[in-house]
């Protein structure tokens, strides 16, 4: 069942907090950080459906919100604590107009009594914190909306999910999806590389972190909560979910649905119908300009996403016994178990520590079972709210993530591919797709291992990075694919299994393919 709403009542009339459309000093916000926001906007403001997007015209916009009433509920806004724990999934789900309609408001100093996590994250941000990437991600998501939502248009829906800790069955995640091992049959993926990179696979779909892709789950390596480390402020350097969030300018906008654990959202967290606002987010990233080994950035001129409505793809969904239109495709946020004892391809080449706990309980194997379960909790449409389960369904075809596991956390990217690629293959209707890079953000030369020795040389090679090329081995995951891709799922997790009994974690491509399938182990 779904937590109960509350209806919060504005401290504030919206209609009465801007009367001036030029949006030059918002109250929200710290007037020395929207100044040297507003500066920039001034200088080079962004373009998008062929014209400049001024200030001015997101002030009209803002003011155009203010004097409406898109929730049809006067002074009070529904609400739902996303941060809120309990066995329960809970359910955000608001139109575009809506969402723009609480950005302008929090941006123009109005709140609720429970307070919310988006004012939060202004407060927060603009104290010892330069919160360039937090305003330039609202002030886009204005932009664009100004343009897309004419005439009062409610726009598409928005439809924000965190899972249950049970099904529908009440069966809880980590035996759902040991009751599908056997049933479900290994799929072989969708393997993209970037230009230039890895083994320069074109895939025909678009670069994961850049999204587009109809119908895909772009899955991000997150924290324990949205927006990661950098805490929603700006772009923080290395790790990716700290830009992904801002350039995703809806996820962070929901953070508003957050009333406690610091204003933030706690992974794991789906959006359908997410879109990324602005420019300057790839996978792949470069030692100079324009990234500089950062996981993104703000591009000088133009940042806003001309793309943003080609090639999306509006799918009509059932929710709460109404019909909707939703973008189809989804952002996740979901956390791996932490693995900086493990393994770490790209930087320590040797096994950490022993893999086997105090208690003499082995603990890469309680790790592997912990990520299954986890990626299918996240991914499974069963294990969220009955009311979101259609929209999962029909907007989330595929999934696509890369070094989930391997990055920040330092797991090993031969590991969590098998991870992943199995997690997935449990899951019905969903395709994967992975992505390789040579230079990934968070872990650069990490997923050149996943090659067979040449191809990892040459990825190598491009990431800069010093790792020793007698880590290369003989087995690739193109030849892992071969193997195992028809076969059940239980087969693979079996050889898991067995890997992760044992406390070397070196060239597992190599060890699982040495390997015969066999009967499957007594616990599964």
């Amino acid at each position: 069942s779904s937590p109960p709403q509350s209806m919060q009542r504005w401290r504030l009339h919206p209609s009465t907090l801007l009367k001036v459309n030029d949006f030059s000093a918002p109250p929200g916000v710290q007037s020395s950080a929207f100044q040297t926001a507003a500066e920039k906007w001034l200088s080079s403001p962004p373009h998008f459906q062929g014209s400049a997007v001024l200030l001015a015209d997101i002030g009209q916009f803002v003011e155009e919100l203010l004097n409406s009433d898109p929730f049809g509920t006067g002074l009070e806004v529904p609400y739902v604590d996303l941060s809120a724990t309990g066995k329960g999934g809970r359910v955000v789900a608001i139109t575009q107009r809506q969402l723009a309609f609480l950005v302008a408001n929090v941006m123009m100093g109005n709140t609720i009594p429970m307070g919310d996590g988006l004012s939060a994250a202004l407060r927060r941000c603009s104290g010892n914190q330069r919160p360039r990437g937090l305003l330039f991600s609202l002030l886009s998501l204005l932009a664009v909306l100004s343009r897309e939502l004419q005439g009062g248009s409610q726009g598409t829906m928005l439809i924000g999910t965190t899972p249950r800790t049970t099904d529908r069955a009440g069966t809880a995640s980590d035996d759902a999806w040991r009751s599908r091992l056997w049933s479900q049959v290994l799929r072989p993926p969708t393997l993209c590389a970037a230009p230039g990179s890895a083994s320069s696979s074109r895939c025909g779909i678009s670069d994961l972190l850049a999204g587009g892709t109809p119908y895909q789950a772009l899955t991000d390596a997150a924290g324990t909560t949205v927006g990661g480390h950098g805490r929603i402020c700006d772009l923080t350097g290395k790790p990716q979910d700290d830009s992904l969030a801002l350039f995703y300018g809806e996820v962070l906008a929901f953070s508003f649905f957050a009333a406690g654990n610091g204003g933030l959202i706690p992974a794991p967290f789906t959006l359908v119908g997410a879109r990324r606002y602005m420019n300057g987010l790839e996978g792949e990233i470069s030692l100079a300009a324009p990234y500089w080994s950062h996981c993104g950035y703000i591009p000088e001129s133009n940042w806003l996403n001309q793309e943003i409505t080609n090639p999306h793809v509006i799918v009509d969904v059932s929710l709460a016994g109404h019909r909707v239109p939703v973008v189809a495709d989804a952002f996740v946020a979901l956390s791996s178990t932490r693995t900086d004892d493990r393994f770490n391809s790209s930087t320590a080449f040797a096994a950490a520590g022993n893999a086997f706990g105090d208690d003499g309980s082995n603990v890469s194997l309680r790790r592997l079972d912990e990520d299954l379960s986890r990626w299918y909790q996240a991914h499974e449409p069963s294990m969220h709210n009955e009311a979101v389960e259609d929209a999962l369904r029909k907007a989330v075809r595929r999934i696509g993530t890369g070094p989930w596991g391997a990055g920040r956390h330092r797991g090993d990217s031969q590991l969590y591919f098998l991870v992943v690629w199995l997690a997935t293959s449990l899951l019905e209707g969903v395709s994967l797709d992975y992505y390789i890079y040579s230079r990934f953000c968070e872990d650069p030369g990490g997923q050149c291992l996943l090659l067979e020795h040449e191809s990892c040389a040459v990825c190598i090679q491009s990431s800069q990075v010093p790792i020793p090329l007698p880590y290369c081995g003989s087995q690739g995951v193109h030849g892992i694919i071969r193997r195992f891709h028809g076969r059940s799922a239980a087969q693979l997790y079996e050889a898991a299994v067995r890997l992760a009994s044992r406390p070397e974690h070196h060239r597992i491509f190599e060890r699982i393919a040495g390997n015969s399938p066999s009967e499957i182990l007594a616990h599964v």
